[in-house]
């Protein structure tokens, strides 16, 4: 959450200092930023042997303090963003009523599921989150693939700050990026992925993440207050975490019998 609102700061003090800037170009910057800031967190894990929860949880308020120092606490609003952006995210401008923003997004899914499942480096993830040291026996980088996942999360996360840039038409050193990172684990364990690791699936939070979106939208519907969010969400996360260590506990159980 942090380094897509870190990223998406930059990209809007760019259309800021310049709105006829390539948008292509920022897209470029945004993502080269995560890249950067995700090498960094996984430097600080891979190379200091930190717990990375820690290191993202600090990083994560490292990268939330540069944001509204860049921008000095003030919000670069809609009049500096480029309409052909914001246009991205409009239903007139869009395939067979879906916009451009989700049709990217769902691509950038499908890049990655293919990555996971059809190449060497996408199978060795999950071979490190399943059991690293049985990995690293069978002559996997452990470290160096570590080092992978932090820096493609980071350049994700930067990708997609132009894409939250085009949803919102401002960027607010407030509410950029906030929240994202919890919506993102609570998507992830929706779809089945593993908090223990090697086990997940990119279509399961795909589908997460619509199932949370029908979640919010249903919250609002029903006249229920928009803070109660985070605490579903947080819920959401408990539960699915349970049910994930009964079936491990009964499926124990059951190879012992």
């Amino acid at each position: 959450g942090s380094i897509m609102g870190f990223a998406a700061t930059v990209g809007g003090a760019i259309f800021r200092y310049d709105k006829s800037f390539p948008i292509i170009v920022v897209f470029l910057v945004t993502t080269g930023i995560g890249v950067v800031l995700g090498l960094i967190n996984g430097l600080l894990v891979t190379r200091f042997k930190l717990p990375s929860v820690i290191v993202t949880l600090g990083t994560m308020n490292i990268y939330r303090g540069l944001i509204f120092i860049l921008m000095n606490a003030k919000q670069i609003d809609n009049m500096y963003i480029p309409q052909n952006l914001i246009a991205l995210s409009q239903p007139m401008k869009s395939v067979i009523g879906i916009p451009y923003t989700v049709i990217i997004a769902f691509a950038a899914a499908a890049l990655v599921a293919l990555f996971l499942r059809r190449f060497k480096t996408g199978r060795e993830i999950y071979a490190i989150g399943c059991n690293r040291e049985a990995a690293e026996l069978r002559g996997f980088n452990a470290t160096r693939i570590s080092m992978l996942v932090f820096i493609i999360a980071g350049g994700l996360s930067g990708f997609a700050a132009m894409l939250f840039i085009s949803r919102v038409g401002y960027v607010n050193p407030v509410t950029a990026g906030s929240g994202m990172e919890f919506t993102a684990v609570a998507a992830a364990v929706i779809g089945g992925t593993s908090m223990a690791g090697g086990v997940g699936t990119t279509l399961g939070t795909v589908l997460g993440c619509l199932l949370l979106g029908v979640i919010y939208n249903s919250i609002s519907y029903i006249g229920i207050s928009g803070y109660w969010q985070d605490a579903i969400y947080g819920a959401i996360i408990i539960i699915a975490v349970i049910i994930e260590k009964l079936i491990k506990t009964r499926l124990v159980k059951g190879q012992e019998a």
